[in-house]
């Protein structure tokens, strides 16, 4: 017969805090009356008894409680007078009626010269599906219903090319104009200084001879594949089952101009839009597989990070939504410094007001975490062990009209601080049931809330 106290099941969670060298140890245990009410009223008993041990290697913890147990790899090695402290607190007898939450503060080996994310870079080599893990061979398909978007026809092959910083063609012009020049040019500007001068038409010729300004702006090409943060941007000749949407074109010429959506044509699924600015077709990466073919990983600087770096024909690879908003995040941290974001769908920049959206902010962009937990929709046995995992915490709320903090009214003082980081409706939605599915399910209840924020984990590449 089994036993009357099975449901009551715990939830681990770590977290390694580098700065201060702890590890901080989640074991929380929800009441009976939370699981199958059958179960719970049948007879339970007063009290459950719980323990933890450490491993030899101090690398993970053993919970043992109701004739069971469960491990927990840690994100750091702890030092050996963690067993101390987790031997104080062992056993503890804990009341089955109610949920219960035990914390841990561990210290972490201090004879480790590093830990993880001590030296990790918030940039470098952390944006996936770069355009140098990219081949020739290299296909796209749709995620849900797998049709194939985009591939190399006949003898013909794609090139892969990385876009650069969206500020970049900025910061040139800047080091052009204070560049030591030769004193033969030093006037050329000042030449007719007052009204119709020639200045002008120096700036003119200059964007030609130097290769970047608004004479040599980037365009999609035929068989070229420009790749930044989130997103792949092709031309639409070598594009193949996707369409345009019509809800999103204007029925008459007086309406304002919609960014066009591009539909599966086999699922409907939003897969991108029109990107009138480089004229292509611009598909985002949370959307689709995509199969590596003849990718050269000779000029990796750090291997270790390249995932799958051997790739077996036929392996189609996903990349979750959390890990490209991040991966997006932490690039808009590296170019303009700011950590709060207005985050909100994309309505066709129409200004509609009254469109919600959250203000996200980026607390901690690089931790490490470790969690076990089971579910219904996802059980895991109890002796489970997940392993570290490298994500950033953020915080977030509820933003009722998004545009009133992006643009405020003449007079109201404004967040220099603030970005805007607008997603496809589809991908929008997704992120929140992701920050809502992780602050549930994997954050221990006592950190799931901050002085009026929500708290949610983000992983990263």
């Amino acid at each position: 017969m089994p036993s009357k106290t099975q449901a009551v099941e715990a939830q681990l969670y770590a977290e390694l805090l580098p700065n201060i060298r702890q590890i901080t140890l989640y074991a929380s245990f929800p009441s009976s009356s939370s699981h199958d009410p059958i179960q719970a009223s049948q007879a339970i008993p007063t009290t459950l008894e719980c323990s933890f041990s450490l491993s030899s290697s101090r690398d993970s913890v053993t919970l043992s409680y109701n004739g069971q147990t469960q491990s927990l790899t840690l994100p750091a090695r702890t030092s050996e007078a963690s067993r101390a402290i987790l031997a104080s607190r062992s056993p503890t007898h804990l009341d089955p009626k109610q949920e219960t939450e035990l914390s841990f503060r561990l210290q972490a080996d201090l004879a480790a010269k590093s830990f993880p994310g001590d030296n990790d870079d918030d940039t470098d080599g952390e944006i996936p599906w770069t355009a140098h893990r990219m081949g020739s061979g290299t296909k796209v398909r749709c995620r849900k219903c797998e049709s194939i978007f985009l591939e190399a026809r006949g003898e013909d092959v794609l090139v892969w090319k990385d876009l650069p910083s969206a500020d970049w063609a900025e910061m040139m012009e800047l080091w052009h104009c204070h560049k030591p020049d030769d004193h033969d040019h030093g006037h050329e500007h000042g030449e007719g200084g007052g009204e119709g001068g020639k200045g002008g038409h120096v700036h003119d010729e200059n964007e030609v001879l130097k290769g970047y300004g608004a004479a040599n702006r980037v365009v999609c090409e035929a068989g070229t594949v420009l790749v930044d943060v989130s997103s792949f941007i092709v031309a639409e000749e070598d594009c193949r089952g996707l369409k345009k949407d019509s809800t999103t074109t204007p029925s008459s010429p007086s309406q304002p101009k919609k960014t066009q959506q591009l539909l599966c044509t086999t699922c409907l699924t939003s897969i991108g839009e029109e990107h009138p600015p480089l004229q292509g077709f611009r598909i985002w990466k949370a959307n689709v597989s995509v199969l590596r073919k003849g990718a050269n990983h000779d000029n990796d600087d750090n291997d270790d990070n390249d995932d799958n770096a051997t790739l077996d024909d036929g392996e189609w690879e996903t990349i979750p939504l959390d890990t490209i908003v991040s991966a997006h995040l932490l690039e808009l941290i590296e170019r303009v410094g700011a950590r709060r974001f207005a985050v909100h769908r994309n309505e066709d920049g129409d200004g509609e007001d009254g469109e919600d959206g959250i203000l996200l902010w980026v607390f901690n962009p690089s931790l490490r975490y470790s969690h076990s937990h089971t579910s219904s929709s996802s059980p895991t046995p109890p002796n489970a062990s997940t392993s570290s995992r490298r994500a950033m915490k953020v915080l977030y709320q509820p933003l009722p009209n998004v545009h009133t903090i992006l643009n405020p009214e003449t007079g109201t003082p404004s967040s220099a601080s603030l970005e805007e980081l607008c997603l496809p409706a589809n991908l929008y939605v997704e992120l929140l049931e992701r920050l809502e599915e992780v602050r549930v399910k994997v954050l221990p209840g006592s950190a799931r809330r901050f002085q009026g924020w929500e708290v949610g984990i983000l992983d990263r590449f």
